[in-house]
C-alpha cells in the first residue's frame, strides 16, 4: 500500500504516524538502485516519511538530525531516533509533533546500535546492541533499556536457557 512504485534495496523499523502515513528506513530504493540515506546534503538520514498511494519519493526526514535512523513512534506521536548529535557523538533522539528535539547521548560502553523500539508510553527504549567482546557484524546483540523518565541506562539481563521454562502453545481451530 506505501511501496508506490518503488522496490526497496532495503527497509526496517516501519511504523505507522497517521492512518496513511509510515516512517520507514532504508538507505536505498533499486530499479535502478538509488541510494538514498547516504547523501550529504540531508546528513545521511536514512529515514523517510511514505504517504500512501505517493508516487514520488520523498526527501529523508529528520535531516537535522546526522545519521538518524531506527525511527520508531509512541502513542502520542513523539518519534524516537538514533543518530550523531554534534557536539557529542551517538545518541538517542525524540522529536515531538510540532519539532522539539531533546537528545540523551549513549554510554561509552554502549555503540553501534542495531535496532531500537520505543514503549507505548515513550517512558523507555529498548534497544539491541553488540554483546561485549563482539563484533557488530557478530550478529550477537546484547538488549539495553534507556529509562526516559530518569535518564537512566538499563542494561537487560537475559537469564541462561536452561533456567527457563517452556510454554506450550496450541493452536486454536
Amino acid at each position: 500500500m506505501f511501496a508506490g512504485p518503488f522496490k526497496f534495496a532495503s527497509g526496517r523499523m516501519s511504523c505507522y504516524i497517521a492512518e496513511d502515513e509510515i516512517l520507514l528506513q532504508t538507505y536505498a530504493t533499486g530499479d535502478p538502485l538509488t541510494v538514498h540515506g547516504n547523501n550529504k546534503k540531508f546528513h545521511y538520514s536514512e529515514v523517510f516519511k511514505l504517504k500512501r498511494g505517493s508516487g514520488k519519493f520523498p526527501d529523508p526526514s529528520f535531516s537535522y538530525i546526522e545519521f538518524a535512523q531506527d525511527p520508531s513512534v509512541d502513542k502520542i506521536g513523539n518519534t524516537y531516533l538514533s543518530g550523531q548529535e554534534s557536539k557529542y557523538g551517538s545518541s538517542f533522539f525524540m522529536v515531538t509533533p510540532v519539532g522539539e528535539k531533546t537528545f540523551w547521548k549513549e554510554p561509552y560502553n554502549i555503540s553501534n546500535i542495531r535496532t531500537l523500539v520505543a514503549s507505548p508510553r515513550g517512558s523507555k527504549i529498548i534497544f539491541l546492541y553488540p554483546a561485549d567482546g563482539t563484533k557488530y557484524n557478530d550478529g550477537k546483540s546484547a538488549f539495553g533499556c534507556f529509562d526516559i523518565e530518569t535518564s537512566t541506562w538499563i542494561p537487560v539481563d537475559i537469564p541462561p536457557i536452561k533456567s527457563s521454562t517452556p510454554i506450550v502453545i496450541e493452536s486454536v481451530k
